[in-house]
C-alpha cells in the first residue's frame, strides 16, 4: 500500500476552482497518505495561491510546490503544439519532467476531477504508465494511427518515472511531435501515439465520466455501441459505478458540474466540496429544461438518426 504519492496538476486562473474541488476531495479521502503536490500554474493571481494554501493548511499531510509554466510553455512553443481550449497548460502533463524531480511515482490530474476514495490501490500498477480508455469512437482513433488497439484519456495518468526514463518516453514523445500527424486533442493524441508500446490500462473506476454515471448499464452499453466505442465490459462498468475512486467531470451535453444545472451527475459533490472551501455555492436559480435535455441524450442512443436529427431542430428552435 502507498505511504506517499505525488501529484500533478497544470491549471491556469479560469480553472483554479474546479482545481480546488478536486484537490480538497484528493485530501480529504487520502489522509492517511503522505501526499506532496505539484502545481505547473499559469496566470495566477495572490488569491489562488492563497486558496491553494488554505486548503494544504487544513490537512497536515500535505504539502505543495507551485511551477511556473513559462519554461515548459517555451518548450511546447517550440515544437508548435496547438493549443486545446484557447490555451497550452493542458499541454504542459506531457513534459512534467522538466518541473517534477527527484520522484519514482507521479498521478497527473486534471482539474475537473474529483477523487472520492483512496488513491492506495494505485501501487498495484507498475507498468510505465497506466491511463483509463477513453471514450473516443475506434474510428477516430484509427484514423490517427491504424497500429493503435486502444486509445486512452489523459485526464488521470499513473506514471512510474523511473520506467518512463529508462524507456526514453521523453524522446518518443519528440519523435511523435515531429511526425506528420494532425491532431485534433493535442497532449492526449501525443500520448496515445507516441507511448502506443508503454501504456497499460486502469480500471474505469480511476475515471469515471460523467456520461458514465449519467446513464444507466444498460443504456451506457448501449451508447458504446452506437457511437462506435471500444471500452470496458458491462461487469467492470458496473464495479466502477458502484465503486468509483476517481470522477472525471467532463462535459454532459454541453453542461459541466460548476455551471448552472441540475443535470450534471457530479454537480452535487462538486457543490458539496465548493461548500466545505467557501462556504457557499452561490449558483443562479435558472436551470436547464430537463425533458429538452433527456429527449436530446435518449436519442444518441435508440432513435434512428432521422428522428434525432428531428429532435434536434425542435430543441434548438423552442
Amino acid at each position: 500500500m502507498l505511504d506517499t504519492i505525488n501529484i500533478l496538476y497544470t491549471t491556469d486562473h479560469t480553472y483554479i476552482k474546479p482545481m480546488l474541488v478536486s484537490l480538497y476531495s484528493l485530501l480529504e479521502n487520502n489522509q492517511d497518505i503522505n501526499v506532496i503536490i505539484y502545481i505547473v500554474c499559469d496566470m495566477f493571481e495572490l488569491e489562488d495561491y492563497k486558496k491553494v494554501e488554505y486548503i494544504i493548511n487544513k490537512f497536515k499531510n500535505s504539502n505543495v510546490y507551485f511551477h511556473r509554466f513559462e519554461k515548459i510553455k517555451k518548450i511546447i512553443e517550440e515544437y508548435e503544439i496547438p493549443n486545446w481550449k484557447e490555451s497550452q497548460i493542458a499541454n504542459a502533463r506531457v513534459f512534467f519532467t522538466s518541473s517534477v524531480k527527484d520522484v519514482d511515482k507521479l498521478l497527473y490530474l486534471d482539474s475537473d476531477t474529483i477523487v472520492v476514495d483512496s488513491l492506495s490501490g494505485l501501487d498495484q500498477y507498475d507498468d510505465t504508465i497506466h491511463m483509463v480508455q477513453d471514450l473516443m469512437s475506434k474510428s477516430y482513433w484509427k484514423n490517427l494511427d491504424s497500429s493503435l488497439d486502444k486509445y486512452c484519456n489523459s485526464g488521470v495518468i499513473w506514471i512510474d518515472v523511473d520506467k518512463w526514463k529508462e524507456n526514453k518516453c521523453d524522446n518518443k514523445v519528440v519523435d511523435a511531435i515531429k511526425s506528420d500527424i494532425n491532431y485534433t486533442y493535442p497532449d492526449q493524441d501525443l500520448l496515445n501515439i507516441a507511448l502506443k508500446d508503454d501504456i497499460e490500462l486502469l480500471p474505469p473506476e480511476y475515471d469515471l465520466f460523467s456520461i458514465d454515471a449519467y446513464y444507466n448499464n444498460f443504456l451506457l452499453q448501449q451508447y458504446y455501441k452506437r457511437m462506435g466505442i471500444e471500452r470496458y465490459s458491462k461487469v467492470e462498468m458496473k464495479n466502477a459505478k458502484e465503486s468509483p475512486i476517481i470522477l472525471h467531470a467532463t462535459p454532459l451535453f454541453p453542461y459541466r458540474a460548476w455551471e448552472v444545472n441540475n443535470i450534471h451527475p457530479y454537480s452535487e459533490i462538486y457543490d458539496e466540496y465548493l461548500m466545505k472551501i467557501f462556504g457557499d455555492v452561490n449558483k443562479s436559480t435558472v436551470r436547464p429544461n430537463i425533458l429538452k435535455f433527456k429527449m436530446h441524450s435518449l436519442s444518441n442512443i435508440i432513435l434512428p438518426v432521422e428522428v434525432k436529427e428531428s429532435i434536434k431542430k425542435f430543441i434548438k428552435h423552442r
